[in-house]
């Protein structure tokens, strides 16, 4: 019999983390769970009689309310476990469980690098309180999880996890969906296309394109190529203006957010990832799903990782210069590129769907038979 399970998390739409939590809610225990999200907005699910709580969020002084509203929607429901991701659903979600008559257990997960993230708050008092917050709620739930090494090393070392508590899970690909998505539609002319440098993120400074930008720029007279860039946010007008200076114009297309990005990642020869720091990439495991060859930042231990494993070639955060060696390495060296496919697809594997959410129930299970002496499921 499967538990019940009530996961908590902000969306159903967004970037890598919200993504992954939108896999688990459709393929976590056959999609039998049901949702409490900071914010439904609409986004249709596979299984469309999900049960969906609206927990209503309108900005800082919501989250009293929110919490209320949680909990009392616990007390009608009494779930044998709740699964939050990310620092304010898990936040919430202890916070609404305090003082419970029948307490479910708790799982809290990280979805980023909880420590780095704090040091690049530019509101101190906020990030004190944060702080404070984590350490003495991260600490109380039955299993902590997190997607990237850094995430789970960093909760241990500043919030007081503790490591018998604190477990590694898989980023989740559905390489079935991804690969659909990515096949070009027929308007598309994919004959005669410069080699393409393709990168996907938010722009903000933290994602470094301009270091893109800038090791392109000095790439050996005679190399085909030209650079996609696959989002928006508020860089955008200083890169715009960056690729102008550079004379790069005509070689780099802003593409903006797109609903689907995967033909033009799919149609890359590079895909690049830039950041100053990362938890475990999803962009980069989508790509090397695809087949598409990375060079990464050495923005984690996990990138570092693919580094060794050949999965990747890296390059030191900010360094224009090895950026560019390595790009060049790849449009010159097709042996090379096919390297870094073979191993991306390896890795790309490990995440997969059907690996990655037996994992979770299992974890899961773990978590409530840590409540339950017995190990039993309450029905």
């Amino acid at each position: 019999m499967s538990p019940s399970v009530l996961l908590v998390g902000s969306s159903l739409s967004g970037g890598g983390a919200e993504n992954r939590f939108r896999l688990l809610s459709e393929n976590l225990f056959g999609g039998n769970v049901s949702l409490a999200l900071f914010k439904a907005d609409g986004r249709r699910l596979d299984q469309p009689e999900t049960p969906v709580l609206d927990l209503c969020w309108k900005g800082f002084f919501s989250y009293p309310s929110m919490v209320l509203r949680l909990r009392r929607y616990l007390q009608r429901s009494d779930p044998d476990v709740v699964v939050s991701f990310g620092v304010y659903p898990n936040l919430v979600a202890w916070s609404a469980m305090r003082g419970l008559h029948k307490r479910p257990a708790l799982v809290l997960n990280e979805i980023t690098r909880p420590y780095q993230e704090e040091l690049d708050t530019a509101n101190p008092f906020r990030s004190y309180i944060l702080s404070a917050m984590k350490r003495h709620v991260y600490s109380r739930a039955e299993l902590f999880a997190a997607n990237s090494s850094d995430g789970l090393n960093e909760s241990v070392t500043h919030y007081r996890v503790d490591k018998g508590r604190a477990r590694r899970v898989w980023n989740l690909l559905d390489m079935r969906t991804i690969l659909a998505l990515s096949a070009p539609s027929e308007a598309q002319n994919t004959e005669h296309i410069d080699p393409s440098i393709c990168i996907a993120a938010r722009q903000d400074k933290l994602k470094r394109i301009d270091t893109l930008l800038n090791a392109v720029s000095g790439l050996q007279q005679g190399l085909r190529w030209k650079v996609d860039i696959i989002g928006d946010g508020r860089e955008n007008v200083s890169l715009r203006e960056l690729s102008r200076s550079l004379g790069l114009c005509d070689r780099v297309t802003f593409h903006g957010w797109l609903k689907n990005p995967y033909p033009v990642i799919a149609r890359a020869s590079i895909f690049t990832l830039c950041s100053e720091y990362e938890g475990y990439s999803n962009a980069v495991l989508e790509a090397m799903g695809l087949g598409v060859p990375v060079i990464t930042s050495l923005c984690s231990a996990d990138a570092s990782e693919l580094g060794r494993e050949g999965a990747a070639l890296t390059f030191p955060v900010g360094d224009v210069h090895e950026l560019r060696r390595q790009i060049g390495r790849l449009l010159q060296l097709p042996e090379l590129r096919a390297q870094l496919r073979a191993k991306g697809r390896e890795v790309a594997a490990r995440h997969a769907l059907e690996v990655v959410v037996p994992r979770y129930e299992s974890l899961i299970r773990e978590a409530i038979s840590l409540t339950q002496p017995q190990g039993g499921v309450r029905v």
